[in-house]
């Protein structure tokens, strides 16, 4: 594509930005590429690449067999190459699920992924290459071992008599009820 047909196509997708909602704009965008962010400078549209990494599965550094922070480090050579802008990585938090979106601890990293100092060198390393990170925060998560979820029941849904605990999602079939030793939350 020639520079004219970029320019021509930029200025096609900023406008369309400028003149959607919100709403409409984010299915539009996500139908037209994934782990791809843009924003807005001067009129112009900026695209940015995010390379997301799920760190458990990613790199093992130290032989366990789980994938941690320093294998991150040791690949960040390989991602540059790859001409990304920012790494988005997945929840590192400690937490009692896989994947680490039910939280226990927004203040720690799982220790099967490193601690906090080899994530403070991480960020110094995606910034040496130029790159940014963004982590994923999900606080809509706490997991039933978190203090929020101990100290705060009120901030959680609970089931009363009347609740069908049996109820599923319609997208996977998972429950939305979950036993705790206090009743049945949402989550």
């Amino acid at each position: 594509m020639d520079k004219n047909a970029k320019n021509a196509n930029r200025t096609a997708l900023t406008n369309f930005i400028h003149n959607t909602p919100f709403s409409l704009m984010n299915v539009f965008y996500q139908k037209l590429t994934k782990n791809r962010f843009f924003y807005i400078l001067d009129s112009e549209v900026i695209f940015i690449t995010a390379y997301e990494l799920f760190v458990r599965s990613f790199r093992d550094s130290n032989g366990d067999g789980i994938g941690d922070i320093c294998g991150v480090v040791e690949s960040l050579d390989y991602i540059s190459d790859l001409f990304v802008d920012v790494i988005w990585l997945t929840p590192i938090f400690p937490s009692p699920s896989f994947h680490g979106y039910e939280v226990s601890d927004y203040y720690s990293v799982n220790l099967l992924y490193g601690d906090l100092d080899s994530l403070k060198a991480l960020i110094d390393e995606i910034h040496k290459r130029g790159m940014k990170m963004i982590l994923d925060l999900p606080l809509h998560h706490t997991s039933a071992q978190h203090r929020w979820f101990k100290e705060r029941k009120s901030l959680y849904k609970w089931a009363s008599e009347s609740t069908d605990i049996n109820e599923k999602r319609p997208w996977d079939g998972g429950f939305v009820w979950h036993p705790s030793r206090y009743g049945y939350y949402k989550g």
